[in-house]
């Protein structure tokens, strides 16, 4: 339970949902009691506060009735409302504690933010506090005599708190951004001259010297106008710096803190939007007002259209970033205990995909919280980071988005409704300023969501009259003739063209899809014959209705037409390729759909003709064209599928494809073609997910298996260890359920079970399972080169993690049998062999052997073209020179392994090379380039949340620091640094 006062009076459950108090007097009961949370408030001064000089006779009396009042609120909200409002002589007091009540919260916020050592820290703790406003304070009773004072304190609080956000965010290098809020801020506090002078500064950092210059005039007239008062000498002064150009300048591009890559990821629209204009000013007035917008309406309405179109509208209002999260790809949940908690994974990682979020950063003894958080404590209710009951992976996106101005769009999100209400919940309650733009059919029904139902296109009625002047009001008739022109029709604006145009669009109900569809087929049937056959088709709708939504019933009788229309070659294959997740290329529609009586060389010539009737659409790929369904059509053809008596037939050519392309991947990523495999398998990812969904649907062990193994590596090399992780263990669950006589299964289950393990290593890096996973490689068959690969993975991951001194490696022990057991099998394995050595020698101190081995691997790699290889190998040889001294040289490696790590978006290995970068400058006594390093490698890795790097660059900017104010490094070094780098390189630093 909750109160709020930073708005209107308000109390909220446990669940976030906002009750109803009833009564003016009775909120201002409510206010006057948080005022004085925990104090006794006389029934004199009450009855004072509610009334005034127009207090009831029995004033006392009617009190009691309020206190009644507020006591059910109080109850209702979860709480116990006789032991909240107490009556203590002479009066009453709210006995809460302080994180329940919004603008104390408020306060201990603020109070930490200044605690804060770094200007990233502060912006986090000051938008997450700034987020409890919803208004002026108190509402409705800010002017009244006993809420003016604290009314007062809380304003001067929260402007001090825009203030000291905009210093900081300047600091982290982000002018762009401040000059166009400051702009709106300064409106409301026209007197304020730190403001004015953050907005100074911003201005002048972007070249906008003379905007400063105005700034600074038009607020000096106002004091001197106003309050017969000068400008203070600091903001003089400022003045005069900016005159001589001797205000600092923006930071440079090196030591600045980066914009994210990637900030707005919005699909571009194929085709213009027509006809909803009144519709996105609403929605965009809506995402200002509220944090949850939800367009509601039946398919085919265009809710993703005017989605995708908010978006690419709305950049400037979103500076940090749009996003786009389809969630059309992941199947509903089947059931089971696991099923929910399965489909917000799957929801989680779509928006991890969306944001540019990897998901391969270990859990550690700090893997629930946000490295920029650390230490922070304050008496709240609201989580700003992981907690243990929430995955890890949620808790990395909330702090991903935690300080950004952003906006998330999920689109198609009715068959997910729970898991989706769940995610966005957590997602709104763990940030400051993210806004959350839906598409469904259904709203969530949740009290944070603002409902907006998009209504169909406006159609003339029956019996308008139409001529070319009247086109502008009818957006149905102009989608019409717009769609069909794209066909290659154009119709004259006849009065009797039109007047068929208008009966089409009417009987269609103004339904976009359903427009679309129907314009598609003029070119084959022209506009008379369109409109009679539309007509006998609605006849037999209006016979046949059983109630349902006639919205529906329309849409449904459209497809039903245009099905009718195709022949029996485009039925067949718009039914079978209704099966793939995310479209497919020509190859896979002719592997998949291509058989019976459909030759897979007719294919092409016939996705052609679906796309002309728009029951396809095509656009361009860097791997060739992809073709993919509206889902209300998809929906229609697997349905169709269905009937047919070929969904088992197709979705077992669907597995069979994909798990053929992904086990080709799965070698081609592991040679000069990775880049290339690694963008081609990212866009077919969708594909992989249902071809696993559709193997475990059928019970079959050997398709799941075989899936999930060969698709590992891919999910490994992106950074969805998660994904992979339930991938296998859902394979696994398949197997150990079904009875077979297929002997493969027992050496794809020990393959999975090794990636398993590997991938529970890695995620749960602070967890030592030594004893489990070398009972695991010990018992494990070696008998096909891919279970020896497996274990390899798992031996290598064993010899990389926290708990190197936990493992015997040994000649003759499971895990050096498992690193050196891949020789035989071809140059890959032979390099994975010898790194595995490397590893080894390295571990047991073995220096000079281990410099040997891991040059001679990283000689092998390069010779297969396997960059990921040659990455490890150098990061030894990186580590052996760091530790014999030799800065110069593992420089030289690092600054090469950067390329690479950069050129496979490995970005938590690039982080960790950008501080690696730091120290080697540092050790120099570079200390302007180790800052940079540094700075670069906490931003990096912060908007990863990799705790480890952003400790490791935390003490590095602190080192470089001390060093320029001649303080003793060497107790920081050994405490923060030490456990990071090897001993005669901290040593040589502090020296």
């Amino acid at each position: 339970m909750k109160f709020g006062a930073l708005g209107p009076i308000t109390v909220w459950d446990d669940q976030g949902r906002e009750l109803t108090v009833p009564g003016v007097k009775v909120r201002a009961l409510l206010a006057m009691l948080l005022i004085h949370r925990g104090q006794v408030v006389s029934v004199d001064k009450l009855v004072d506060a509610l009334w005034g000089h127009a207090a009831p006779g029995d004033a006392a009396a009617v009190l009691r009735t309020k206190v009644t009042h507020l006591r059910r609120v109080i109850d209702q909200a979860g709480g116990n409302g006789r032991s909240t409002v107490l009556w203590r002589s002479p009066g009453y007091v709210l006995d809460v504690a302080a994180q329940a009540v919004d603008f104390e919260e408020f306060a201990a916020i603020i109070a930490s933010a200044r605690k804060e050592q770094y200007a990233r820290g502060t912006v986090e703790y000051l938008s997450w506090g700034l987020s409890n406003w919803r208004g002026e304070a108190f509402g409705e009773f800010r002017d009244e005599l006993f809420a003016k004072a604290m009314v007062a304190q809380l304003e001067e609080q929260r402007i001090e708190a825009i203030e000291e956000r905009a210093e900081a965010r300047l600091e982290l290098g982000d002018p762009a951004w401040l000059t166009s809020e400051l702009a709106e801020v300064t409106e409301h506090y026209p007197l304020r001259e730190r403001l004015h002078a953050v907005w100074m500064r911003a201005l002048y950092q972007q070249g906008r010297q003379n905007e400063a210059l105005e700034v600074y005039a038009k607020l000096a007239h106002r004091l001197r106008e106003d309050m017969g008062l000068d400008p203070s000498p600091n903001l003089a002064a400022l003045q005069q710096s900016i005159l001589r150009q001797e205000e600092p300048a923006a930071p440079t591009e090196s030591t600045a803190v980066p914009p994210r890559r990637n900030a707005s990821r919005v699909p571009t629209p194929l085709t213009d939007i027509i006809g909803r204009d009144e519709d996105i000013r609403q929605a965009r007035k809506s995402l200002r007002e509220n944090r949850l917008v939800t367009i509601a309406g039946p398919g085919g309405v265009g809710k993703t259209r005017l989605a995708i179109e908010i978006g690419n509208e709305s950049a400037e209002e979103y500076p940090d970033g749009i996003w786009f999260v389809d969630l059309a790809p992941i199947p509903a949940p089947s059931g089971g205990p696991d099923a929910d908690t399965r489909a917000q994974h799957s929801i989680h990682d779509a928006i991890a995909r969306a944001i540019g979020l990897r998901d391969d950063y270990a859990a550690s003894k700090h893997s629930f919280e946000n490295p920029s958080h650390r230490d922070r404590q304050p008496d709240t209710d609201t989580q700003l980071a992981c907690t243990p009951d929430q995955p890890e992976l949620a808790g990395r996106i909330s702090s991903f988005l935690m300080i950004t101005r952003s906006l998330l769009i999920v689109d198609n999100a009715e068959h997910l409704l729970e898991a989706t209400a769940n995610v966005i919940r957590q997602l709104l309650s763990s940030t400051a300023d993210v806004r959350v733009l839906v598409t469904s059919r259904e709203p969530f029904r949740s009290p944070y969501e603002q409902l907006l139902t998009l209504p169909p296109l406006d159609v003339p009625g029956a019996q308008a009259h139409l001529d070319p002047t009247d086109l502008h009001r009818f957006a149905a008739v102009n989608l019409f003739l717009a769609r069909a022109q794209s066909a290659g029709v154009r119709i004259d604006p006849t009065q009797e063209n039109l007047a068929r145009v208008s009966t089409v669009c009417r009987r269609l109900d103004g339904l976009p899809l359903a427009v679309e569809l129907a314009a598609a087929k003029v070119r084959a049937l022209g506009l008379e014959h369109l409109v009679e056959r539309l007509d006998d088709r609605f006849r037999l709708l209006a016979t046949a209705s059983s109630g349902a939504d006639p919205r529906h019933q329309t849409l449904r009788s459209v497809i039903d037409w245009s099905w009718d229309m195709l022949s029996e070659t485009e039925r067949m294959l718009l039914r079978r390729i209704s099966v793939s997740a995310g479209g497919y290329l020509l190859e896979a529609a002719e592997n998949v759909a291509g058989f019976g009586e459909l030759n897979p060389t007719d294919i092409v010539e016939t996705l052609s003709r679906l796309v002309e009737q728009s029951l396809l659409f095509a656009y361009e790929t860097p791997h060739g064209m992809r073709y993919r369904m509206l889902e209300s059509i998809a929906a229609y053809a697997l349905e169709r599928l269905g009937a047919s008596g070929e969904y088992h037939t197709v979705t077992s050519r669907h597995v069979a494809y994909f798990s053929s392309l992904v086990t080709e991947a799965e070698q081609r990523l592991r040679t000069h073609e990775q880049c290339h495999w690694l963008k081609a398998m990212q866009a077919e990812s969708d594909n992989l997910r249902s071809a696993l969904s559709y193997a475990t649907e059928s019970s079959d062990p050997v398709a799941a298996l075989r899936v999930a193994n060969s698709s590992v590596w891919f999910w490994f090399m992106r950074g969805r260890l998660t994904e992979a992780h339930w991938s296998l263990a859902e394979a696994i669950h398949t197997a150990e359920a079904t009875t077979t006589n297929d002997s493969s299964v027992d050496t794809l289950l020990a393959e999975a079970r090794n990636w398993l393990a590997a991938l529970r290593l890695r995620i749960n890096a602070g967890i030592d399972q030594t004893a489990e996973t070398t009972a695991l490689l010990r018992s494990c068959p070696t008998d096909s080169a891919r279970l020896r690969r497996s274990r390899w993975f798992l031996a290598f991951t064993m010899v990389c993690s926290e708990h190197t001194s936990n493992i015997t490696v040994e000649p003759g022990t499971p895990v050096e049998a498992a690193l050196t057991g891949t020789t035989a099998d071809d140059v890959w394995g032979e390099a994975a062999s010898v790194l595995g050595r490397a590893g080894i020698a390295l571990t047991l101190g073995r220096e000079d052997e281990g410099q040997q081995l891991a040059e001679e691997a990283a000689t092998l790699f390069d010779r297969q073209g396997d960059n990921w290889g040659w990455l490890q190998a150098t990061c030894f040889l990186s580590c052996v020179a760091e530790s014999h001294g030799d800065m110069d040289t593992s420089q030289k490696l690092n600054q090469s392994a950067l390329e690479v790590a950069e050129a496979l978006e490995l970005t938590s290995e690039y982080s960790m090379l950008l501080s690696k970068m730091g120290l080697a400058a540092l050790v120099r006594g570079e200390f302007g380039d180790a800052r940079q390093w540094y700075q670069r490698a906490r931003h990096l890795a912060g908007d990863q949340c990799d705790s480890t790097v952003v400790g490791i660059a935390e003490a590095g900017l602190r080192l470089v620091d001390r060093r320029r104010s001649g303080g003793s490094v060497i107790a920081e070094l050994e405490r923060e640094i030490r456990p990071a780098v090897p001993a005669p390189t901290w040593e040589k630093a502090a020296s």
